[in-house]
């Protein structure tokens, strides 16, 4: 692979959070598009709005700390997050996923929940405008200086938070319990076959 439409879009999200006013187009040009919205054929789609705000969400609400950006490197160096791009149909933009979250809900923390874990950021210690520090956080952040972007966070946070959405308690507490319905039988037998090793060394 190579770093090329990474490049561009590092160069024009920095531009875009440098001078919000003059280079609003970078937004609309990132995904490919003109600025009434409509396709651009000849330009790559190098941002999926969509799948960041989608993956910078459930940092929020894991209050995951070690993931995108992260706390035990100083809140200004990216780490465990990973993202994927189509350099040969360049048309759609980088997906994020989700790696190596286990700080994340109040684990090894002095908390036994994310309240107080605030990940929204902004984090700006340093390295924002570092091209070998460019994470999906400080994309988000740079987006943010575009009113389009704020509102579409602000939508799918409605369809998220609210109204039944996913991210709702009683539909996390749902998925919870269907993935322990998916996992008690095997975890069980696990346990079953480790008390009889355990018993057979102690004999």
């Amino acid at each position: 692979g190579n770093d090329t439409a990474w490049n561009q879009l590092f160069v024009r999200a920095q531009n875009l959070a440098n001078n919000p006013t003059a280079n609003a187009n970078n937004y609309w040009t990132m995904q490919g598009l003109n600025p009434d919205g409509t396709r651009n054929l000849s330009l790559p789609v190098l941002l999926d709005v969509d799948n960041l705000i989608d993956y910078m969400l459930i940092i929020f609400y894991t209050g995951g700390y070690d993931s995108g950006i992260s706390r035990f490197l100083g809140d200004d160096k990216a780490n465990n997050w990973y993202g994927i791009y189509n350099r040969v149909a360049a048309d759609q933009g980088f997906q994020f996923f989700i790696h190596d979250n286990e700080h994340s809900l109040g684990a090894e923390s002095n908390y036994h929940g994310t309240q107080f874990i605030d990940r929204t950021g902004p984090f700006n210690n340093g390295n924002q405008s570092v091209y070998a520090q460019f994470n999906p956080q400080y994309l988000h952040q740079d987006l943010l200086s575009h009113p389009e972007y704020r509102q579409r966070v602000i939508d799918k946070v409605q369809e998220y938070f609210f109204n039944g959405g996913p991210m709702t308690p009683a539909a996390s507490v749902a998925r919870m319990q269907e993935r322990i319905g998916q996992v008690e039988a095997a975890i069980i037998a696990e346990a079953a076959d480790e008390l009889v090793h355990t018993a057979w060394a102690a004999s």
